[in-house]
Protein backbone atom coordinates (compact mmCIF):
# COMPACT_ATOMS: atom_id res chain seq x y z
CA UNK A 1 0.00 0.00 0.00
CA UNK A 2 0.86 3.74 0.32
CA UNK A 3 0.89 6.71 2.51
CA UNK A 4 -0.67 9.97 0.93
CA UNK A 5 -2.06 13.25 1.67
CA UNK A 6 -6.09 14.04 1.40
CA UNK A 7 -8.45 16.62 2.40
CA UNK A 8 -11.12 15.86 4.58
CA UNK A 9 -14.67 16.52 3.58
CA UNK A 10 -17.48 16.60 6.43
CA UNK A 11 -20.74 17.30 5.52
CA UNK A 12 -20.75 21.35 3.96
CA UNK A 13 -17.02 21.71 5.30
CA UNK A 14 -14.28 20.81 3.59
CA UNK A 15 -11.22 21.02 6.40
CA UNK A 16 -8.35 23.37 5.16
CA UNK A 17 -5.43 21.17 6.50
CA UNK A 18 -4.41 18.31 4.44
CA UNK A 19 -4.01 14.40 6.07
CA UNK A 20 -2.33 11.79 5.98
CA UNK A 21 -3.84 8.47 5.31
CA UNK A 22 -2.96 4.97 4.05
CA UNK A 23 -3.94 3.25 0.82
CA UNK A 24 -4.13 -0.30 0.67
CA UNK A 25 -5.06 -2.43 -2.64
CA UNK A 26 -6.50 -6.02 -2.44
CA UNK A 27 -6.65 -8.41 -5.90
CA UNK A 28 -7.43 -11.79 -6.34
CA UNK A 29 -3.31 -12.46 -5.88
CA UNK A 30 -2.89 -10.82 -2.76
CA UNK A 31 -4.69 -10.75 0.58
CA UNK A 32 -4.39 -7.19 2.87
CA UNK A 33 -4.85 -8.46 6.24
CA UNK A 34 -5.78 -4.84 7.36
CA UNK A 35 -9.08 -5.46 5.13
CA UNK A 36 -9.92 -8.74 6.12
CA UNK A 37 -12.76 -9.23 8.04
CA UNK A 38 -14.71 -5.78 7.28
CA UNK A 39 -18.43 -5.48 7.05
CA UNK A 40 -20.05 -6.11 3.61
CA UNK A 41 -20.05 -2.09 2.14
CA UNK A 42 -17.10 -1.26 4.35
CA UNK A 43 -14.21 0.17 2.68
CA UNK A 44 -11.62 1.16 4.79
CA UNK A 45 -11.50 1.84 8.59
CA UNK A 46 -10.61 5.04 10.88
CA UNK A 47 -8.00 4.66 13.36
CA UNK A 48 -7.83 5.62 16.45
CA UNK A 49 -4.96 4.32 18.16
CA UNK A 50 -2.46 6.31 20.20
CA UNK A 51 0.04 6.79 17.18
CA UNK A 52 0.58 10.31 15.40
CA UNK A 53 -1.38 9.42 12.06
CA UNK A 54 -4.50 9.05 13.47
CA UNK A 55 -7.19 11.40 12.68
CA UNK A 56 -7.31 12.55 16.40
CA UNK A 57 -3.98 13.26 16.58
CA UNK A 58 -3.93 15.17 13.42
CA UNK A 59 -6.72 17.15 14.03
CA UNK A 60 -6.10 17.85 17.36
CA UNK A 61 -2.56 18.92 16.51
CA UNK A 62 -3.39 21.11 12.74
CA UNK A 63 -6.37 22.69 14.72
CA UNK A 64 -4.85 23.24 18.16
CA UNK A 65 -8.25 21.89 19.80
CA UNK A 66 -7.90 19.08 22.79
CA UNK A 67 -6.01 15.71 22.36
CA UNK A 68 -9.16 14.04 23.50
CA UNK A 69 -11.90 12.24 21.45
CA UNK A 70 -15.31 10.89 22.81
CA UNK A 71 -16.96 7.85 21.22
CA UNK A 72 -20.16 6.29 21.11
CA UNK A 73 -20.75 2.97 19.35
CA UNK A 74 -24.38 1.98 18.45
CA UNK A 75 -26.17 -1.06 18.61
CA UNK A 76 -28.58 0.10 16.02
CA UNK A 77 -28.56 3.59 14.30
CA UNK A 78 -25.39 5.91 13.81
CA UNK A 79 -22.90 6.28 16.33
CA UNK A 80 -21.01 9.33 17.41
CA UNK A 81 -17.30 9.95 17.60
CA UNK A 82 -16.30 13.88 18.42
CA UNK A 83 -12.79 14.92 18.53
CA UNK A 84 -11.67 17.83 20.72
CA UNK A 85 -14.01 16.49 23.52
CA UNK A 86 -18.03 15.88 23.73
CA UNK A 87 -20.81 18.53 23.70
CA UNK A 88 -21.02 20.82 27.09
CA UNK A 89 -24.95 20.02 26.78
CA UNK A 90 -24.13 16.33 27.44
CA UNK A 91 -25.76 15.61 31.23
CA UNK A 92 -24.41 11.75 30.99
CA UNK A 93 -22.66 10.85 34.47
CA UNK A 94 -19.54 9.45 33.59
CA UNK A 95 -16.75 7.63 36.10
CA UNK A 96 -13.23 7.58 35.51
CA UNK A 97 -10.35 5.57 35.70
CA UNK A 98 -6.81 6.17 33.93
CA UNK A 99 -5.44 4.71 31.14
CA UNK A 100 -1.95 2.79 31.07
CA UNK A 101 1.26 5.14 30.77
CA UNK A 102 3.06 1.68 28.96
CA UNK A 103 4.68 2.48 25.83
CA UNK A 104 1.85 1.49 23.42
CA UNK A 105 -0.29 3.07 20.73
CA UNK A 106 -3.05 0.65 22.87
CA UNK A 107 -5.35 1.89 25.59
CA UNK A 108 -4.34 -0.12 28.41
CA UNK A 109 -7.04 -0.22 31.59
CA UNK A 110 -6.14 -1.22 35.32
CA UNK A 111 -8.99 -3.72 35.88
CA UNK A 112 -8.08 -5.31 39.37
CA UNK A 113 -11.02 -8.30 39.52
CA UNK A 114 -14.06 -9.19 37.93
CA UNK A 115 -17.08 -10.13 39.38
CA UNK A 116 -20.68 -11.80 38.50
CA UNK A 117 -23.75 -10.53 40.60
CA UNK A 118 -21.04 -9.10 42.83
CA UNK A 119 -19.22 -12.08 43.74
CA UNK A 120 -15.84 -12.11 42.87
CA UNK A 121 -14.85 -14.95 40.14
CA UNK A 122 -11.83 -16.51 41.71
CA UNK A 123 -8.35 -16.85 39.46
CA UNK A 124 -4.85 -16.41 39.15
CA UNK A 125 -4.67 -12.43 38.73
CA UNK A 126 -1.78 -12.40 37.43
CA UNK A 127 -2.61 -12.10 33.94
CA UNK A 128 -4.46 -8.73 35.06
CA UNK A 129 -1.59 -7.11 35.53
CA UNK A 130 1.12 -6.25 32.93
CA UNK A 131 4.36 -7.35 33.66
CA UNK A 132 8.02 -5.86 32.37
CA UNK A 133 7.88 -8.57 29.14
CA UNK A 134 4.87 -6.61 27.94
CA UNK A 135 2.39 -9.18 28.99
CA UNK A 136 -0.54 -9.40 30.65
CA UNK A 137 -3.25 -6.66 31.47
CA UNK A 138 -6.37 -5.10 30.44
CA UNK A 139 -7.08 -3.42 27.04
CA UNK A 140 -10.08 -1.53 25.43
CA UNK A 141 -9.73 -2.13 21.54
CA UNK A 142 -12.98 -1.89 19.29
CA UNK A 143 -10.73 -3.63 16.68
CA UNK A 144 -12.02 -7.14 18.47
CA UNK A 145 -15.68 -7.62 18.16
CA UNK A 146 -16.26 -9.18 21.32
CA UNK A 147 -14.20 -9.58 24.61
CA UNK A 148 -11.85 -12.17 24.77
CA UNK A 149 -10.32 -13.49 27.94
CA UNK A 150 -7.13 -15.51 28.69
CA UNK A 151 -7.94 -19.07 29.27
CA UNK A 152 -7.25 -19.01 33.27
CA UNK A 153 -9.61 -16.06 33.59
CA UNK A 154 -12.30 -17.14 30.78
CA UNK A 155 -13.24 -20.87 32.29
CA UNK A 156 -13.93 -19.74 35.71
CA UNK A 157 -15.64 -16.51 34.24
CA UNK A 158 -17.93 -18.49 32.53
CA UNK A 159 -18.17 -21.30 34.89
CA UNK A 160 -19.65 -18.56 37.21
CA UNK A 161 -21.73 -17.02 34.89
CA UNK A 162 -23.68 -20.36 34.37
CA UNK A 163 -23.75 -21.13 37.58
CA UNK A 164 -25.97 -17.75 38.41
CA UNK A 165 -27.78 -18.21 35.19
CA UNK A 166 -28.92 -21.53 35.99
CA UNK A 167 -30.02 -20.70 39.54
CA UNK A 168 -32.44 -18.19 37.51
CA UNK A 169 -33.95 -21.15 35.33
CA UNK A 170 -31.70 -19.95 32.44
CA UNK A 171 -31.62 -22.66 30.34
CA UNK A 172 -28.45 -23.52 28.17
CA UNK A 173 -28.12 -24.87 24.39
CA UNK A 174 -25.58 -26.01 22.57
CA UNK A 175 -23.13 -23.57 21.96
CA UNK A 176 -22.09 -21.59 18.48
CA UNK A 177 -18.68 -21.51 17.79
CA UNK A 178 -16.86 -18.57 17.88
CA UNK A 179 -18.75 -18.40 21.90
CA UNK A 180 -18.64 -21.39 24.63
CA UNK A 181 -21.64 -21.14 26.31
CA UNK A 182 -25.45 -20.67 24.58
CA UNK A 183 -28.75 -19.87 26.34
CA UNK A 184 -32.96 -20.65 25.27
CA UNK A 185 -33.82 -16.98 24.82
CA UNK A 186 -37.05 -18.19 25.70
CA UNK A 187 -35.92 -18.84 29.17
CA UNK A 188 -34.58 -15.61 30.02
CA UNK A 189 -38.32 -13.44 30.80
CA UNK A 190 -36.85 -10.17 31.80
CA UNK A 191 -33.17 -8.83 31.09
CA UNK A 192 -32.56 -8.20 34.75
CA UNK A 193 -32.25 -12.34 35.34
CA UNK A 194 -29.11 -12.37 33.54
CA UNK A 195 -26.30 -12.18 35.65
CA UNK A 196 -24.78 -8.87 36.07
CA UNK A 197 -21.16 -8.49 35.05
CA UNK A 198 -18.51 -5.91 36.98
CA UNK A 199 -15.17 -5.04 36.24
CA UNK A 200 -13.52 -3.35 39.10
CA UNK A 201 -10.78 -0.79 38.23
CA UNK A 202 -8.90 2.46 40.14
CA UNK A 203 -10.64 5.04 39.23
CA UNK A 204 -9.41 8.80 40.08
CA UNK A 205 -10.79 9.26 43.42
CA UNK A 206 -12.21 6.12 44.14
CA UNK A 207 -12.91 2.60 43.00
CA UNK A 208 -15.06 2.67 39.89
CA UNK A 209 -16.78 -0.31 38.18
CA UNK A 210 -17.60 -1.05 34.38
CA UNK A 211 -20.83 -2.58 34.52
CA UNK A 212 -21.78 -5.07 31.58
CA UNK A 213 -25.82 -5.69 31.56
CA UNK A 214 -27.86 -8.22 29.45
CA UNK A 215 -27.48 -6.47 26.14
CA UNK A 216 -23.98 -5.94 26.41
CA UNK A 217 -22.96 -9.46 27.81
CA UNK A 218 -25.39 -11.58 25.29
CA UNK A 219 -25.83 -11.70 21.64
CA UNK A 220 -27.72 -13.13 19.84
CA UNK A 221 -26.94 -15.93 16.82
CA UNK A 222 -30.03 -16.78 15.94
CA UNK A 223 -33.84 -16.68 16.66
CA UNK A 224 -33.91 -18.15 20.00
CA UNK A 225 -30.31 -18.88 21.17
CA UNK A 226 -28.31 -16.02 22.70
CA UNK A 227 -24.32 -16.57 23.82
CA UNK A 228 -22.26 -15.18 25.99
CA UNK A 229 -20.12 -12.31 24.16
CA UNK A 230 -17.10 -13.43 25.56
CA UNK A 231 -14.20 -15.39 23.84
CA UNK A 232 -11.47 -17.80 25.18
CA UNK A 233 -8.19 -16.34 23.77
CA UNK A 234 -6.20 -19.66 24.94
CA UNK A 235 -3.03 -20.24 26.99
CA UNK A 236 -1.05 -18.16 25.35
CA UNK A 237 -2.90 -14.72 25.03
CA UNK A 238 -0.54 -12.29 25.90
CA UNK A 239 -3.48 -9.67 26.95
CA UNK A 240 -5.18 -10.66 29.78
CA UNK A 241 -8.63 -8.88 29.00
CA UNK A 242 -9.82 -7.34 25.51
CA UNK A 243 -12.80 -5.22 26.19
CA UNK A 244 -14.18 -5.49 22.83
CA UNK A 245 -16.68 -4.12 20.52
CA UNK A 246 -20.12 -5.28 21.48
CA UNK A 247 -19.04 -4.47 25.33
CA UNK A 248 -18.97 -0.72 24.05
CA UNK A 249 -21.93 -0.43 22.45
CA UNK A 250 -24.42 2.06 23.76
CA UNK A 251 -21.98 4.12 26.41
CA UNK A 252 -20.16 7.44 25.99
CA UNK A 253 -16.19 6.41 26.45
CA UNK A 254 -14.11 9.67 26.37
CA UNK A 255 -9.83 9.38 25.88
CA UNK A 256 -8.31 12.16 27.01
CA UNK A 257 -4.60 11.35 25.82
CA UNK A 258 -3.07 14.60 27.61
CA UNK A 259 -4.39 13.23 31.16
CA UNK A 260 -4.19 9.50 30.20
CA UNK A 261 -7.98 9.21 31.85
CA UNK A 262 -10.45 7.42 30.53
CA UNK A 263 -14.28 8.52 31.27
CA UNK A 264 -16.84 6.37 30.66
CA UNK A 265 -20.58 6.00 31.17
CA UNK A 266 -23.16 2.81 32.17
CA UNK A 267 -25.24 1.28 29.95
CA UNK A 268 -27.39 4.31 27.62
CA UNK A 269 -30.13 2.10 27.40
CA UNK A 270 -30.65 1.64 31.23
CA UNK A 271 -31.84 5.45 31.03
CA UNK A 272 -33.48 5.34 28.15
CA UNK A 273 -31.02 7.01 25.52
CA UNK A 274 -29.08 6.10 22.66
CA UNK A 275 -26.19 7.47 20.96
CA UNK A 276 -28.23 9.48 18.75
CA UNK A 277 -29.36 11.41 21.35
Amino acid sequence: GDMGHDFLFLPQIKLPQTFVYGCAETSRFSSIPILSGLAKGIKGILGLARTPHTLPFQISSSFNVPPKFTLCLPSSGKGKLFIGGRPSSSIISLSQTGFGGFSSSEYFIHVNSITINDKPVKFGASFLFRDENGNGGSVISTMSPYTVLHHSIYKPFVRDFVEAATAKNIKRVKSVHPFGECFDANTIKDGKAVPDIKLAMDGRFRKVSYGICAHNSLVEVRKGVLCLAFVDGGEFAVTGVVLGGHQLRDRVLEFDLSTSVLSFSSSLLLQNKTCSD
